[in-house]
């Protein structure tokens, strides 16, 4: 294949020893295959008027032929020779050569390519202003080519007749000829356009066969992607399940011993069970601590890495917006007016840019603070809060923190406090996440339901407080969330709270706080 690469029309042309040794002398058929790549070569200089470089391939394709004794590859370089040293104005040699292919041809009985030379000597005498003659020959190309059905060559012929006839004034034959010319034109150009569409479809349906076989792999590999996720998630459960049945029995002679004890004495039944009781609510309680307090320092650890590329994103962006204004002042005005116009069309669209950057990094911020705030650890002492204004905050918190992800969700919420309510005493942090884990879930259903309604639907949540009246006093208070989002259940409890998430779409959850 090394002489294909000789081929490639760059405008240089290699060597003829090199060319030629890169081919097969010792087989006939290779070597008049390659000559006839070296025609088709010649012919593409030709079209590109590139003459020199078109007769080099031309003559080493004759040498191969005459050295294969193919009569016919001889008369069709010599043909081609002829018309590329036409085009140069060497009207000796064009004529010689082509000549010498006419006879080789006529001889062989093969004048389908005739035509097209007898143009070309025509073109040789027209250039001697011989136009009988010129029209002598274009004549019997257009016989050859109506004998042959050579459609192409017939537009041709009857173009240069055209022109041959307005030469000599016959108007006539000149606009018969052309019309000619335009009919057969139109006919090969339909031809070719209807070849070019079905080159098209064919590329269209390999391309969507391949598409569909892309697709139909890419399915496969997902498919055993999520095999091995359930396969791994299917472990992790029976780990989990062992760990909780070893836990359990462990928890279960913890009981029997405690109840040997208790059958001892019953002050020592007693203090058993006050201490069984103590250590399992300091239990519990070290392990929220220990959760949230962990939860709190992550938290808190990426809230301060987001803190400082957003501060260089706030900055640079008020920045960039100084730096187009004295563009604006400076240079701009010293450009012409039309690209002044421009500029400050670019410089005005880049400083919105900017401010909406800088607009998103400021609401960013605002958010990153919260999270902070959210973060900080608990010191697990009871402060007396105002409940309402404590609902109140986290309800807005976690609007906030919804609408920063999905901004095209506007949700309407509708509060009710108690304002006989006193502050009680309370772990605002505690309470604080629950509300917004509460919070969080009901903005999230009225989404889901907003996704898939498309009527009337206006999503929307109400917040309630009310005290728990005991004997004429308020013995502990009651919060209410409720929404008109999708349904689904869910149960937390936590120290000095209990709170369960009902599943309809009136009540999300009730929480009851006892003092």
């Amino acid at each position: 294949m090394r002489f294909l690469a000789s081929l490639r029309l760059t405008g240089h042309v290699l060597p003829s020893c090199y060319v030629v040794s890169s081919c097969r002398r010792g087989s006939k058929k290779i070597s008049n295959s390659y000559a006839s790549v070296l025609l088709n070569a010649g012919d593409e200089y030709y079209k590109r008027e590139e003459q020199d470089s078109a007769l080099w391939y031309f003559t080493e394709a004759k040498l191969i032929f005459d050295k294969g004794n193919n009569t016919t590859g001889t008369a069709y370089s010599l043909g081609k020779m002829g018309m590329a040293y036409a085009k140069t104005g060497n009207n000796l040699l064009a004529e010689k050569s082509i000549n010498e292919a006419i006879r080789i041809l006529e001889q062989n009985g093969n004048q389908s390519p005739i035509g097209e030379y007898l143009i070309s000597m025509a073109d040789i005498y027209l250039s001697r202003n011989d136009v009988i003659t010129a029209l002598t020959y274009v004549e019997k190309s257009l016989q050859l080519a109506q004998k042959h059905g050579n459609k192409r060559q017939i537009a041709d012929a009857s173009l240069k007749l055209s022109e041959l006839y307005q030469l000599t004034e016959n108007a006539t034959l000149a606009l018969q000829h052309y019309k000619t010319h335009i009919t057969y034109k139109d006919s090969i150009d339909n031809r070719e356009t209807d070849q070019k569409m079905a080159d098209l479809r064919t590329n269209y349906e390999v391309s969507q066969a391949k598409l569909a076989l892309d697709l139909s792999n890419q399915q496969k590999r997902e498919g055993k992607k999520l095999n091995i996720a359930l396969a791994i998630i299917l472990g992790l459960t029976f780990i989990i399940i062992a760990t909780l049945i070893k836990n359990n029995q462990h928890k279960q002679k913890a009981y029997k011993a405690l109840a040997l004890q208790k059958q001892e004495t019953e002050k020592q039944k007693v203090k058993a069970e006050d201490t069984l009781l103590e250590l399992q609510v300091t239990q519990q309680q070290l392990i929220q601590s220990a959760k949230m307090a962990s939860l709190g320092e992550l938290t808190a650890g990426i809230a301060h890495e987001i803190q400082n590329p957003l501060n260089f994103v706030n900055n640079f962006s008020e920045v960039n917006v100084d730096l187009l204004g004295e563009l604006r002042q400076g240079v701009v005005n010293k450009m012409a007016e039309i690209d002044k116009t421009q500029l400050h069309a670019i410089i005005n669209d880049l400083s919105q840019n900017c401010k909406k950057i800088s607009d998103h990094g400021k609401r960013a911020d605002s958010i990153v603070k919260g999270m902070l705030q959210h973060s900080r650890a608990s010191d697990n002492k009871k402060v007396a809060t105002d409940i309402n204004a404590l609902t109140d905050e986290y309800l807005r918190l976690s609007y906030h923190g919804v609408r920063s992800k999905n901004n095209t969700l506007n949700v309407a919420f509708e509060t009710h406090f108690d304002e006989n309510l006193n502050p009680v005493p309370i772990v605002p942090q505690d309470i604080g996440r629950v509300l917004i884990n509460i919070f969080n879930n009901a903005f999230y259903a009225v989404g889901e339901k907003a996704k898939l309604e498309t009527g009337d639907y206006e999503p929307k949540v109400w917040v309630t407080t009310k005290g728990i009246v005991k004997e004429g006093r308020i013995k502990g208070l009651q919060l209410r969330i409720k929404d008109n989002g999708k349904a689904f259940l869910i149960k937390y409890s936590i120290r000095y709270t209990s709170l369960s998430l009902l599943q309809n779409q009136q009540v999300r959850a009730q929480v009851w706080v006892y003092l």
